[in-house]
């Protein structure tokens, strides 16, 4: 298998309502990341299976398993996502400018 890199990730960020997520939490794929990180850089340490970087944004608390009380809010809210889907993950990041979503 090649190796991902952030640019060819970067295409693949989409920007979602939180109900086309609510499937991919049903099975417990969805990571959080931290608003502070680039999400293809992110998409780039899972997709080639760095664990000892994803190991220590976990434990920095940077990339995480929303609550369920997380996710009834973001629900209520009609929350959006930039998202980018690293099988079998889905990585999602807040999206906050609900104007005119662009994905990068």
């Amino acid at each position: 298998m090649s190796k991902k890199n952030a640019a060819e990730l970067a295409e693949d960020i989409l920007v979602v309502p939180f109900v086309e997520m609510e499937p991919h939490i049903k099975r417990g794929a969805v990571i959080v990341i931290d608003e502070s990180l680039n999400l293809a850089e992110v998409g780039t340490l899972v997709a080639n299976d760095d664990s000892v970087a994803i190991g220590e944004l976990l434990s920095g608390g940077k990339l995480s398993k929303a609550s369920h009380l997380e996710y009834e809010q973001w629900r209520q809210h009609k929350q959006f996502f930039k998202i980018l889907i690293v099988q079998p993950f889905v990585l999602a990041q807040n999206y906050v400018n609900l104007t005119s979503p662009e994905p990068n």
